[in-house]
């Protein structure tokens, strides 16, 4: 019992150390920049406040900086992941990968995210002011209608990579350790969507995590979930799903979609996981041959041996 409840307290250590260096980081760099600041142009703490407000305005700016934070995380995470992990589930492409399971798991982000903009309508007749505070959030992080390149870079590849380090890889380890999978799949997701730190982003952050905590624990690598993460992410970032615009127009078409993008999800799932257990009985069968050559390479060694 104790080692469970000691590995329910490490599964929150990746969530919280996160935003405490995110913080860290953060009063260092501004704490630096008044220093610097002050030190070579010679000016009094307030003008240097006062352009160091400026500077953090600019979309562009917060973007780098996230993408320098991130590279960090993608580091020290990236060692942690590595020291905790089976050796089958390392390597950048995963030992169960198939053509049936990579269409699989492009399918499942397509239904996400039918299913998610639905999610997205509902907080939006819940509360209109969730969206306005989540859209001038993302605006201010550069993470807009119209993003930079480097903005699209740290959305498509650099969140992803670094957020499914943090969930599906080390939060999930530890949880599945501490209870059930389904209970550890919910919990992570749980984690997740509080890890957004805001209600419109944190809820629908908690269905993509069902999602993803899902294929991470059936594809047993985050491989899966970091193709899955950067599929659904450049899908929201490009306009690909303008019917979405209109399918409020009647009830029919809304739960048409709606229907049309859960049987997307749950046929992607069905299909994802026929492909990796295909392919993970294909790789037992292949170990088991391997072994039983080398044993009889082996033994026929032994007899030739005077």
């Amino acid at each position: 019992m104790s080692r469970k409840i000691l590995n329910f307290f490490i599964s929150i250590l990746p969530s919280v150390i996160f935003l405490i260096m995110e913080f860290a980081f953060t009063i260092m760099g501004m704490i630096a920049y008044m220093v610097l600041g002050a030190s070579f142009k010679g000016v009094s703490i307030d003008v240097i406040l006062d352009e160091m407000m400026d500077i953090i305005a600019d979309p562009d700016v917060n973007t780098g900086i996230m993408v320098v934070f991130e590279s960090f995380i993608l580091i020290t995470y990236g060692f942690w992941h590595h020291k905790v992990i089976s050796s089958s589930e390392k390597g950048v492409i995963p030992k169960n990968a198939n053509i049936i399971s990579v269409v699989s798991v492009l399918v499942i982000a397509t239904g996400m995210t039918l299913v998610i903009g639905y999610v997205t309508f509902a907080e939006d007749l819940m509360n209109p002011a969730w969206y306005d505070e989540f859209e001038e959030m993302m605006e201010g992080a550069g993470l807009g209608d119209s993003m930079s390149p480097l903005a699209l870079f740290y959305a498509v590849i650099m969140a992803p990579l670094a957020e499914e380090l943090i969930f599906r890889g080390l939060t999930l380890h530890y949880a599945k350790k501490a209870f059930p999978v389904w209970i550890a799949i919910i919990y992570q997701a749980v984690l997740f969507g509080i890890f957004h730190m805001n209600i419109y982003q944190g809820i629908y952050a908690f269905v993509a995590g069902l999602f993803m905590g899902i294929v991470a624990h059936y594809g047993g690598s985050i491989a899966w979930t970091v193709l899955l993460h950067m599929v659904y992410n450049f899908m929201e970032s490009v306009p690909l799903f303008d019917l979405l615009d209109h399918a409020y127009d009647s009830y029919f078409h809304f739960l048409f979609v709606l229907t049309v993008g859960v049987l997307v999800c749950m046929a992607g799932l069905f299909w994802f996981k026929r492909g990796v257990d295909r392919k993970n009985t294909e790789n037992a069968l292949y170990e088991k041959l391997l072994a039983q050559y080398r044993e009889e390479e082996t033994a026929g060694l032994s007899q030739n041996t005077f």
